[in-house]
């Protein structure tokens, strides 16, 4: 497998270097002389788990991508590469405001094009739920509207698809949480902050080449 990917776990950082959180992407090139499936499996099982959903088993040890045929109905035009949101983690002080959507959807027009999909799997990066399955289904949840307002459809088994041939990912993020009284807290102060340095928060996030069956890959959450 050929891939592009960002810096593991770039950091996002404030156009005056204040620090929002980080994030990592996976770019699975279309042809390839390794199997998508076998260097994505010899990196991490949420990779693997998420090339295994896009792809059709049955050319699992063919080189390159081979779409499975829901994959091909879903995505307008199945010829490309597969962009993976590996992880996006947003540091707590930051949450809320919306600013984990705009940096994705920053990162995704930067890496995107050349790719026919990007695809993630929703789900809490920290937390300790321990034995509280509905706690747990409860943060996947949220998360996955969060990218649903970025562009993302629910696809299979938990995989989240975005086509970029039928749309761009948005930037729009959600109201300023309100206090009881109707008010705009003061903190949402921060979400203007976000949309005025958006274009800043990824300084680092360039797509980078690695070839071979150990490149690196990350993971979204």
């Amino acid at each position: 497998m050929d891939a592009r990917t960002a810096p593991p776990d770039a950091e996002c950082r404030f156009e005056d270097g204040t620090p929002i959180g980080e994030m990592s992407f996976v770019r699975i090139r279309d042809y390839t002389r390794d199997p998508a499936w076998e260097a994505a499996d010899s990196y991490t099982g949420d990779i693997e788990k998420i090339v295994s959903v896009c792809t059709d088993p049955a050319y699992a040890m063919t080189p390159g991508l081979h779409w499975s045929p829901e994959f091909e109905e879903r995505i307008d035009c199945p010829a490309g590469d597969l962009l993976i949101m590996d992880r996006v983690r947003i540091q707590r002080q930051w949450r809320g405001f919306g600013i984990g959507a705009l940096a994705a959807a920053e990162a995704i027009r930067r890496l995107v094009p050349g790719c026919c999909a990007v695809a993630c799997e929703p789900a809490p990066t920290d937390g300790d739920f321990g034995g509280d399955e509905p706690g747990y289904q409860a943060a996947q949840a949220k998360i996955a509207r969060v990218w649903e307002s970025v562009g993302f459809k629910a696809f299979n088994d938990g995989v989240y698809l975005l086509d970029p041939a039928l749309q761009h990912p948005s930037t729009a993020a959600p109201p300023g949480k309100r206090t009881s009284g109707g008010g705009r807290r003061p903190q949402a102060a921060k979400a203007g902050r976000s949309r005025g340095a958006v274009s800043g928060l990824l300084p680092a996030l360039s797509a980078q080449s690695a070839t071979g069956p150990s490149e690196d890959a990350s993971r979204d959450r």
